[in-house]
């Protein structure tokens, strides 16, 4: 019995499958060379780079939950010693928004909270520091306070991206630059951390990226916000004078300098008002054993453990050979302007250091971090344009 033949696609039927093919290979390339999808691929990095490092300095610190002096619960109240207790940007927005919630509300969220979610075994709260149990009153504004740091320190990153863009850096360095540092911040928590340290970080960055595009406008209320999150603002403020000079006069560039000064004084006088009768002092003398501390060659030498193993302490010969080695490849990249910003910045840090943070607390020496980030960026940069095209050998 003869069989009819295949049919075959006519020219116009086969059209359509191939226009869908073009069309689809077309998205492909599209969204490879996508603006957005790369953005996005960063802000998904970002955000896990801001959360390991968050829950490597909440490992070491907590929230100071059960602190005598300064723990959240405290601080929330407003009942905390002087002067951390003047530290209420935070509190205030979980306080805040713990008003906004109905009392069957919050108890709905708060269940939802303490409740394990179905893919994990132990929930969020088994890896707390605070009884959640006796603190019941505290857990939506725990948690508000708790992923507010990783969001701040998140935000930190992309600002701090934006900053190396700014300077013209390459895309490849503006972008990596962030990344380690944003893994090497639990390395600064050494000898101690606080959660208003991460929207200090945050809000140093946005000052140094307003400043470089001249938006002068928006330091007034960041600089408000920024003191009323932690008092030493007032002091960055005054490392940002060299900046001002890459666009204004000398006159004007201290003018500016000086007007942010006193604005950032007079929200420190207002935001500590309401404590004047907390236990305490207004500052908090550390001359002494800081001299002591330093002095001791062997905390040169010391270890501690961070994200689960045993590396040398934040302050540590390892830690100020590797800071030197940066500087050293950046230094001659950097232009006058970032060259005395970093200059000043450590001349305003070492004696508020000495007198006012405890012993050994690389944290506050946070005016120098953007610099220390942009270090990065440019010995990156510098890898970079030195590298040898990467050769791809055939199989034999």
């Amino acid at each position: 019995m003869p069989t009819e033949p295949k049919a075959t696609k006519t020219t116009s039927e086969a059209a359509p499958a191939l226009a869908k093919r073009s069309a689809f290979a077309g998205l492909r390339e599209r969204l490879r060379t996508s603006g957005a999808l790369r953005l996005g691929a960063i802000v998904f990095v970002y955000l896990m780079i801001a959360s390991a490092a968050f829950s490597g300095f909440y490992d070491k610190w907590g929230l100071r939950d059960g602190d005598e002096r300064y723990s959240l619960v405290q601080m929330l109240d407003g009942d905390a010693h002087r002067p951390f207790v003047y530290r209420q940007f935070l509190p205030t927005l979980a306080n805040g928004f713990d008003t906004l919630l109905s009392a069957s509300l919050e108890e709905r969220v708060v269940q939802k909270l303490r409740t394990p979610v179905w893919w994990e075994a132990n929930g969020l709260e088994q890896r707390m520091r605070v009884d959640f149990d006796a603190e019941r009153d505290y857990v939506v504004r725990y948690y508000f306070v708790y992923y507010a740091c990783i969001g701040f320190l998140f935000l930190a990153l992309l600002v701090m991206r934006e900053i190396g863009l700014e300077l013209g850096l390459s895309e490849l360095a503006s972008t990596l630059a962030p990344a380690l540092f944003g893994l090497t911040t639990v390395y600064y928590f050494s000898m101690g951390g606080f959660f208003y340290d991460f929207p200090e970080l945050f809000f140093m960055a946005s000052a140094f990226l307003l400043v470089l595009r001249n938006r002068l406008f928006w330091l007034v209320p960041l600089t408000v916000l920024a003191t009323w999150n932690k008092e030493a603002f007032l002091f960055f403020a005054l490392t940002l004078f060299p900046l001002f000079l890459r666009r204004h006069t000398l006159m004007r560039a201290a003018a500016i300098t000086q007007g942010l000064a006193f604005i950032a004084g007079v929200t420190y006088l207002i935001a500590r008002a309401p404590f004047l009768d907390n236990p305490g002092n207004t500052s908090e003398s550390w001359l002494i054993p800081s001299l002591r501390f330093y002095i001791d060659p062997r905390n040169l030498f010391a270890f501690e453990t961070n994200y689960g193993m045993v590396t040398p302490r934040g302050y540590s010969l390892f830690t100020i050979a590797v800071v030197a080695l940066l500087f050293a490849g950046a230094w001659r990249a950097f232009d006058k302007h970032l060259r005395r910003h970093a200059l000043l910045a450590a001349g305003v840090t070492v004696p508020l250091v000495l007198l006012f943070a405890g012993p050994g607390e690389v944290r506050n020496y946070s005016f120098c971090f953007i610099a220390l980030m942009l270090a990065m960026a440019f010995n990156l940069e510098q890898w970079a344009a030195n590298a040898k095209p990467a050769t791809v050998r055939s199989g034999a």
